[in-house]
Parts: structure tokens; sequence; C-alpha cells
């Protein structure tokens, strides 16, 4: 039920119990549906704005094929030994990193990197538009014959935040040239 449909049956019911108060109940009734009406419209527009914002963006596969060179570039862990190139996640040494939401290619900044070479694990943490993106990495195998001796493996869990909300992506890849 509307806002102004209660307030006019409040009206009404004002008017019916006590005649003397009906010019005074109708003013303020018009008063209310003219100032009050609108400011409850408003903020309930703006909370729906707001919770919009919030949510979390469709992650996709990367579409710009040129991305390429030294640095990483991650697809889903199921993707991984299909040869798919489906990326997901894809940072490149000279600092571009790049991610898909919502059906666009886009370009991260790097907020903060930690690394822990006695347990070779780092974690990087970014941000694009509203969206923070911390991405942890464990390296799984170091350069070998496998990789070409130029590349390791790494399982990378990408969380991603907007606001309350978050999602958690279990990507694996190489990084290396």
């Amino acid at each position: 039920m509307q806002l102004s449909t209660i307030v006019s049956s409040l009206a009404v019911l004002a008017i019916n119990l006590n005649p003397s108060i009906a010019n005074t109940e109708a003013r303020y009734h018009a008063s209310l549906t003219a100032n009050v009406a609108p400011q409850i419209q408003s903020l309930v527009k703006e909370e729906i704005n707001n919770k919009a914002s919030k949510k979390l963006p469709v992650i996709g596969v990367i579409k710009n094929r040129n991305l390429t060179g030294c640095g990483g570039s991650f697809q889903l862990v199921q993707d991984f030994n299909k040869n798919l190139d489906k990326f997901i996640f894809i940072s490149l040494v000279d600092g571009n990193t790049f991610m898909n939401f919502n059906g666009q290619d886009i370009k991260l900044n790097l907020i903060s990197t930690n690394k822990d070479k006695k347990v070779n694990l780092r974690n990087e943490i970014y941000t694009a538009n509203q969206i923070k993106i911390r991405v942890d990495y464990s390296l799984i195998e170091p350069p070998s014959e496998k990789t070409g001796y130029e590349a390791s493996i790494y399982h990378a869990k990408v969380t991603i935040s907007v606001g309350m909300n978050s999602k958690v992506l279990r990507l694996k890849g190489y990084h290396g040239c």
C-alpha cells in the first residue's frame, strides 16, 4: 500500500470521527502529500541505487587477445589443463593488470604487494572503480622442463569485493616469460 493511500485513509477516518477537524485534516493531508511523499520516494530511490552500486560485477573472460608478454596469465582451475586460453586475470611485468567485469576488460590499479619468500606466498591488492581485488598467490611448481624453465605455475585465490559483498575465484596459471 502506498504512503499517499495510507495518509488519505487516515484523513477520511479523522473527518468521519470529528467533522470539525475536516478542514485542518485536509490541509495537513495536502501538505504531507506535497512535502513528505517526494522525500520518501527520493530516499527509496537512493537506497535502491546504493544497493545496485554495491552489487558484485559479473566476472568474464578477458577479450583482448593482445595482452601478452612476461607476467602472469590465470584461468579457472578447471580450465587450466584444457588449453582453452580463457584468461580471467592477466598481470604483465610492465605493471598492467586486467580483469573482465560486466563484459569489459578493465585495467586494475595496484595498491599494495606483500611477499613471504620462505613459504612462496605473495598477495597483491588492486582497485578498479568501487571494486577491490585481492590476489593471493601460492607457488605450486617452480620453473621446470614442463614449463620450459621460464615460468612457474601458481594457484591464485582472487577475492573480489564491493562494499560488504565478496566473491572468491580459484585460478591457476603461469607466471614468467
